[in-house]
């Protein structure tokens, strides 16, 4: 079956201006049986050449949605069929680094916001986790995808050894210091880790410590402006193993070993939970002795119910920005640019519970 939809701009006029009628068949609320319109109020409609009306009508007809009748005009057959052809052009990838059985409650709430936002406007979603992101695979879903959002992972491979994807709409999460080198048809949804950073530093600020560990994994960089202004009173605690609630009991021994006027900051909402629960056992209350801040992505209700102060973006905001960006690049509003996430005081919305400052 030759495509309606058309994806890409080398697509000739008329299958798109196909995909444009049959758009507004459907958002008409037409019938079966109804009359839709004729070919010379089409080419006013659309202001294009009679010639590319009569080609994009004969596709249509060609699928059995539309019959052109002599001496009344165009009229509909088959909605739902139209429904149906319309569906295939409204698919979208999420290419997902983590494997189904790995993904972390983060990146569920994400996926959750994505795929309720991709809905409301009509897309389907297809998700392809770590080990079916393959070029073979990408080659195949390609014919039929309108938009990719994708973890910058598999950037390279998206955007420099997929050509058929080329002109493609792509958001990328990204979180790193410096971005890939960006080019139409695709954006970045940017956790802003300068901001998250002043803002924890603003809170420690306040807090009466003379000395500031920062806990996190090995796999992510010491905090910029905290340890700038700290210098050499700041230290910090790395661990190699997965962010849990065992991870942060294990650590736990050596924070609380430390001088009473030291403050932590703690990247992780498992790995918190955990050093927070050995305290209390220990005869220590971190929160309520205002030593302990989370720079992270809060995650559960039980981080909002122990009190923890937390600086960190919502999983549903992210998800909803980054979904909403690739509408707009699909419904060709934009074509390309970044978006900025930053943490904000003062909210406790959408799962995303920030402390006051």
């Amino acid at each position: 079956m030759a495509a309606i939809y058309n994806r890409t701009s080398g697509d000739p006029l008329y299958q798109e201006l196909a995909n444009r009628i049959g758009e507004d068949i459907l958002s008409s609320g037409l019938r079966d049986g109804d009359l839709y319109c004729t070919m010379k109020s089409l080419c006013r409609k659309f202001d294009v050449s009679f010639i590319t009306v009569r080609n994009a009508v004969a596709l249509l007809e060609e699928h059995g949605v539309v019959v052109c009748r002599s001496a009344v005009g165009i009229c509909v057959c088959n909605v739902e069929k139209l429904k149906l052809i319309h569906s295939f052009g409204k698919i979208v990838l999420i290419l997902s680094a983590h494997k189904y059985t790995e993904i972390h409650p983060y990146y569920s709430l994400r996926l959750s916001a994505m795929l309720q936002t991709l809905a409301q406007k009509g897309f389907l979603a297809k998700i392809y986790s770590r080990d079916e992101t393959t070029p073979e695979k990408l080659e195949m879903a390609g014919h039929f995808t309108r938009g990719i959002i994708s973890s910058s992972d598999y950037y390279d491979l998206v955007q420099n050894n997929c050509p058929y994807l080329n002109s493609v709409p792509k958001v990328f999460f990204h979180h790193a210091d410096t971005l890939p080198v960006s080019c139409k048809y695709s954006g970045f949804v940017i956790n802003d880790i300068e901001a998250q950073d002043e803002l924890c530093l603003k809170y420690l600020k306040q807090l009466d410590c003379n000395q500031v560990v920062f806990v996190h994994s090995a796999e992510t960089s010491f905090s910029g402006s905290v340890r700038k202004y700290f210098g050499d009173r700041i230290s910090e605690i790395t661990y190699d193993t997965l962010p849990s609630v065992e991870t942060g009991r294990n650590i736990a021994a050596k924070l609380l070993a430390l001088p009473d006027d030291t403050a932590f900051l703690i990247e992780d909402d498992y790995v918190a939970v955990g050093i927070h629960e050995t305290a209390v056992n220990c005869g220590v209350d971190l929160i309520k002795s205002r030593r302990v801040l989370l720079k992270s992505s809060p995650l559960f209700s039980v981080t909002e119910q122990i009190g923890f102060p937390v600086i960190g973006f919502s999983p549903i905001d992210v998800g909803t920005a980054a979904a909403e960006k690739l509408i707009r690049m699909m419904e060709n509003s934009e074509v390309s640019g970044n978006c900025l996430i930053t943490p904000a005081g003062n909210r406790n919305v959408s799962g995303w519970y920030v402390l006051r400052l």
